[in-house]
Parts: C-alpha cells; structure tokens; sequence
C-alpha cells in the first residue's frame, strides 16, 4: 500500500488526519512524562521536537498554557 493510500485510508476510518492523530500521540505521552516531573528539556526532543521552543509553542496552541506552568 502506499503511503498516500494509507493517509486517505487513515482519515476515511477514523475522520481525522495522520499527521493530527500522530501529534495528539505526542502529546499526550509528554503530558504524562511532564506529569511525572520530567523536565521540559528531557521531553521536548522525545516527542518528535528537537528544540524545546517548538514544543512549547505546540503544547501552549493545544492545552492552553506552557509546559513549564503545566509541570507546576
């Protein structure tokens, strides 16, 4: 199957993109890991975001707040 057929496939059965799908993955495991106490440093590159500002602008646009208030 190819790669494009998988991402119609994908969003037919399920109603939402891959790549959406993929980063709410990501965010929930961080969310857990930043629950832990895990530093934003350490989770940041772990879920697909080699700089931490990236991350944080991700995880400020879907939750609302900074991973470091969140870690609080």
């Amino acid at each position: 199957m190819s790669v494009r057929t998988l991402h119609r496939l994908f969003q037919r059965q399920t109603g939402t993109r891959i790549g959406y799908w993929r980063q709410q993955v990501r965010l929930l495991a961080a969310l857990e890991r930043l629950a832990r106490g895990d530093k934003v440093v350490d989770v940041a590159p772990g879920h697909g975001y080699p700089r931490q500002n990236a991350f944080a602008v991700m995880f400020r646009r879907h939750v609302g707040m900074p991973p470091a208030l969140f870690h609080r």
